[in-house]
């Protein structure tokens, strides 16, 4: 699914305080993929798959660049929480 700004978002966007973090050192041609990214999970949250593990109850979005966005679905609240944002490289590290 591609996000258009006349698209309108069934879920509102939350923000982990950590992700500033996350955030700091992405160029920025590639936050501007990850908050477009995040606009599509507002409106289609189900797109990304569930996690197991350690992140079992959140979800994770991957997309191009190799990035991954983890969240939670707040389905009471109509709230996506961004939870952490990283390189998918990260995942192989030991």
């Amino acid at each position: 699914m591609k996000y258009s700004s006349m698209t309108k978002p069934v879920y509102q966007i939350r923000f982990h305080p950590g992700i500033k973090k996350d955030l700091k050192g992405i160029p920025a041609n590639i936050r501007q993929k990850i908050s477009v990214s995040i606009k599509e999970l507002a409106v289609n949250p189900h797109i990304g798959y569930k996690l197991a593990g350690r992140y079992k109850g959140q979800m994770a979005y991957d997309f191009s660049y190799r990035y991954r966005i983890i969240y939670e679905i707040d389905k009471n609240n109509r709230n996506l929480i961004v939870l952490e944002v990283w390189h998918r490289s990260r995942d192989y590290k030991k």
